[in-house]
């Protein structure tokens, strides 16, 4: 179970090669991680989680449900996610970013940076 906090930051993409080190570099400065990805058994595999500030959670850029799940109660929003092609789904960077601004903003987020 997750200790948060009212510093909880969800990290989109927390378990690639950029997420990694975000999370990290957040964690070091006391805030609550809330790990947004596609494959949330990773984040075992990268993170200690024994850390009660730390949470994985599956959601994928391209279900808004799984995305406006993610940011609910969020301090802030971080996007890490990888953009390439897979499986003839282009991940497009102005349509992912906007898609999680909307969705971050009427959660009532405080901030958002796009990696």
């Amino acid at each position: 179970m997750m200790v948060t906090n009212e510093r909880t930051i969800t990290v989109f993409g927390g378990t690639g090669f950029l997420g990694r080190r975000i999370v990290r570099h957040l964690r070091d400065y006391r805030f609550s991680i809330r790990i947004a990805s596609r494959h949330p058994d990773r984040g075992a595999s990268v993170f200690a989680f024994d850390d009660p500030h730390l949470q994985s959670v599956e959601a994928n850029i391209h279900d808004e449900r799984s995305v406006a799940d993610a940011v609910v109660g969020a301090y802030g929003v971080v996007n890490a996610v990888s953009l390439y092609v897979e499986h003839g789904q282009e991940t497009e960077p102005p349509r992912v970013c906007r898609r999680l601004f909307r969705l971050s903003h009427a959660a009532s987020f405080c901030s958002l940076s796009i990696a």
